[in-house]
This record gives structure tokens, C-alpha cells and sequence, in this order.
């Protein structure tokens, strides 16, 4: 049994939803944009596209940054450097400036299984192929968002 999926821009669903946010519609079909709401207009598009682009890009700094920053914490910590700079935290941890405390959290587990869980990767997927071709198989169509795509090279 397949969710409702987003409504197609200009139907009658997508109207109402427009409406429940005290969003008016467009302008008539073929009419210039006019400058009815300033969140809609060419400009604000431009402004906000472009803002996305700058927000995933600064996202992906941050994460390969994040992930230095955790990777040498994490040296330190090996080495015994956090005990002899930190003074100690509650629950094990280590006391920061301002209040704030440093924990370490576990790691998650990461399994590596043998040759017979490949094969029954290989019999789920070939069952998976089987039900969806056969009608058995059901999908939902979760919640739209904005993907950026970049090029690649």
C-alpha cells in the first residue's frame, strides 16, 4: 500500500496546501511574476538556491572537519594526554571552559561476516527482484526534500 506523495505543483492538493500556510497561489497561468510575495520571487529563489549550495558546502567542511577533530581526541586519548590537560568531569569524562563536559561515547560495532552471509545477501536481493517484479512487493514514497548534486571531478 503505497503513502500519498507530495502534490504536484498547481494541483488542486497543492492549492490547498498552499492555503492551510496562508500562502496565496501564483499569478495566472502565463502572467509575469509580479511582486505579490517577496519569499517567491526571482530574486529570493536566486538568493535561496544559492544559499543551500553554500550551506551543503560548509556541512561537508564541517563534517571532515568534525571528523579530524574526533580522530585526534581521540589520539589524545589513547596517549593519556586528555588526563594530564583536562582536569576530570563527571561520569568519567573531562571538564571543559564554561561548564561544558567531554564524553566519550562507544563506538559502534562493525561486523565483517564470512562468504555464506554473501550468499544469502544474494538470495535476499534475488528475492527481493522477485517480489517487486511479481507485484508482492510494496513501497511508500517518503517525505520530498531539496538534493544537491554537484558534479563530479
Amino acid at each position: 500500500m503505497a503513502a500519498a506523495s507530495e502534490p504536484a505543483p498547481g494541483s488542486p492538493e497543492a492549492l490547498a496546501l498552499l492555503a492551510s500556510l496562508g500562502i496565496g497561489p501564483p499569478a495566472a497561468a502565463g502572467a509575469p511574476l509580479g511582486p505579490d510575495d517577496q519569499h517567491f520571487s526571482p530574486i529570493a529563489i536566486g538568493h535561496l538556491t544559492h544559499r543551500l549550495v553554500e550551506v551543503k558546502l560548509l556541512l561537508d567542511q564541517l563534517g571532515a572537519e568534525q571528523k579530524e577533530l574526533h580522530d585526534t581526541l581521540r589520539l589524545a586519548h589513547l596517549r593519556g594526554d586528555l588526563r594530564h590537560l583536562l582536569p576530570p568531569g563527571g561520569e568519567g569524562g573531562y571538564q571543559l571552559p564554561g561548564g561544558v563536559q567531554l564524553h566519550r561515547r562507544a563506538g559502534r560495532r562493525q561486523w565483517q561476516y564470512g562468504p555464506e552471509v554473501e550468499e544469502l545477501e544474494a538470495q535476499l536481493k534475488a528475492r527481493q527482484v522477485y517480489e517487486q517484479t511479481n507485484g508482492q512487493a510494496v513501497w511508500s514514497l517518503g517525505a520530498a526534500f531539496w538534493e544537491l548534486r554537484f558534479p563530479k571531478g
